[in-house]
C-alpha cells in the first residue's frame, strides 16, 4: 500500500502519481516487510522515487532431545550459542537458505537446510546424534614421508611416500599427533 500523508493511493508498484508540488510523508507497506517511511519534496514536473522494503526476520524454533539440551547451535557453520534447554527460538534473516546443526562434545546432529519466508516461523527437530568425523591435512618432515600416523595414540593411516596427506578422523577437543617410521618418532607434524 502506498500512501501520501496517510492517504492511501495505490497498492501496486511501479506506479505513477500526479501530485501538487510540496512536501509529503510517503509510506509504503507490504505484509511481512518493514514499513518504508520518508519525507519527500516534490519540486519538479517528473521526479522518480525508489524505495527498498526490507523483509521482517523469520523465527526458527529448534528442538533437541532431552539428553542434548545443552548442545551448541551452528547456523551456516557459525556457533550461535547453546540450546539452554530442549527448545530454542532464534530470529534469523528471512529468504536465505541456511544450514543448522547441533554439536555436543564429540556428538553432532545431521545438518538440516532451511529457508523461511519473512515474518514466518519454522520448527526443526533433531532426533539423533553421532560421533562426528573431521578432515585433517597432515604434514610431516621429508624423512617421515613413509611413516605411520597416530592421533591420540590411535593408528589412523600411512603417509604412503607423501609429505602431506588428508585423513578423516574422529573429532576430539585435542589432537596429539605423531609419525612413526622404523624405530623413530616425530612430533614435528602439523595439522591444517
Amino acid at each position: 500500500v502506498i500512501a501520501f500523508d496517510g492517504v492511501k493511493q495505490k497498492s501496486r508498484t511501479p506506479t505513477t502519481f500526479r501530485v501538487l508540488y510540496g512536501e509529503y510523508d510517503l509510506t509504503i507497506s507490504l505484509k511481512n516487510y518493514y514499513k518504508y517511511r520518508k519525507s519527500i519534496l516534490i519540486n519538479k514536473k517528473e521526479q522518480k522515487i525508489s524505495a527498498k522494503l526490507n523483509p521482517l526476520p523469520a523465527t526458527l524454533l529448534i528442538r533437541a532431545p532431552d539428553e542434548h539440551k545443552n548442545a551448541r547451535v551452528f547456523l551456516n557453520g557459525k556457533d550461535s550459542g547453546s540450546m539452554d534447554g530442549k527448545t530454542r527460538s532464534i530470529e534469523i534473516p528471512s529468504n536465505q537458505e541456511m544450514t543448522v546443526k547441533l554439536v555436543e562434545g564429540k556428538l553432532s546432529s545431521d545438518i538440516k537446510k532451511i529457508k523461511i519466508n519473512p515474518g514466518s516461523n519454522k520448527t526443526i527437530n533433531f532426533e539423533s546424534f553421532a560421533i562426528k568425523n573431521v578432515n585433517v591435512q597432515i604434514n610431516v618432515p621429508y624423512e617421515f614421508s613413509r611413516s605411520l600416523i597416530f592421533i591420540n595414540e590411535k593408528y589412523i593411516g600411512r603417509m604412503g611416500g607423501s609429505r602431506s596427506k588428508r585423513f578423516q578422523v574422529e573429532y576430539a577437543e585435542e589432537l596429539e599427533i605423531y609419525a612413526a617410521y622404523d624405530d623413530r618418532e616425530s612430533k614435528e607434524v602439523t595439522i591444517e
